[in-house]
């Protein structure tokens, strides 16, 4: 039918999005993303969230759902996935009936963005960038006072904290580093956050890692 031929032959998923009974065959598995999802606030109920990178929309859509009064999904399709575009993003909203918003924007671009959120979803982002320390301030400036950032990606175990960056990760595609977690929490902090979090776990290109950055604020 027209949804299956969707799903399989007309996208090219990265997420793997339950929609109408059917899950899109996405590079990420379901698993993968729940085991993300958790680290989530069970709870969004009136808050605003910007999620930097989002690609096909799982955690903005995830978001929305639990609660969120404002969910704005900011990427920009480059390198492998300018052929896909916002296609994934697009049906996903559509059917979904979601209101999730979307710009064409970098993290570098972010700035750009006026307004600030509760929470600010940054994930499988910053070891795609060749100077990620850069985002972070911008990142932290989209928080409104008491938010959280929610950041994830591949690191190096191991390491000094000084160094600028680790080894290339060449495993996965257009990944300029991977930083050390010491790396992360030294920038973090840096950027103004200052109650850092990780939360480990296990990726399939190797480990991952995420950090909360500044919580909310206890009801």
């Amino acid at each position: 039918d027209q949804l299956r031929r969707v799903l399989t032959q007309e996208i090219r998923w990265f997420h793997s999005i339950p929609i109408d009974g059917s899950v899109t065959p996405g590079h990420c598995t379901f698993s993968q993303e729940q085991w993300i999802a958790r680290q989530m606030p069970a709870s969004l109920t009136g808050k605003t969230v910007l999620d930097v990178g989002a690609w096909d929309g799982f955690y903005s859509f995830e978001a929305e759902h639990r609660g969120a009064a404002r969910v704005l999904a900011i990427d920009q399709f480059q390198g492998p996935r300018e052929m896909q575009g916002t296609a994934g993003f697009e049906y996903a909203r559509a059917r979904l009936a979601s209101h999730v918003e979307f710009q064409p924007l970098d993290v570098m671009d972010s700035g750009q963005i006026p307004d600030t959120f509760d929470l600010v979803l940054f994930l499988g982002v910053y070891y795609h960038l060749e100077q990620p320390d850069a985002a972070l301030p911008l990142l932290f400036n989209r928080l409104r006072p008491g938010g959280m950032l929610l950041m994830e990606g591949i690191v190096s175990p191991g390491g000094s904290p000084d160094l600028n960056l680790t080894e290339p990760y060449e495993v996965e595609p257009f990944t300029f580093n991977s930083p050390t977690p010491a790396w992360c929490l030294q920038h973090l902090q840096k950027a103004g956050f200052a109650d850092v979090r990780l939360v480990g776990g296990t990726w399939r290109f190797g480990d991952f890692v995420a950090y909360y950055a500044d919580a909310f604020p206890n009801p």
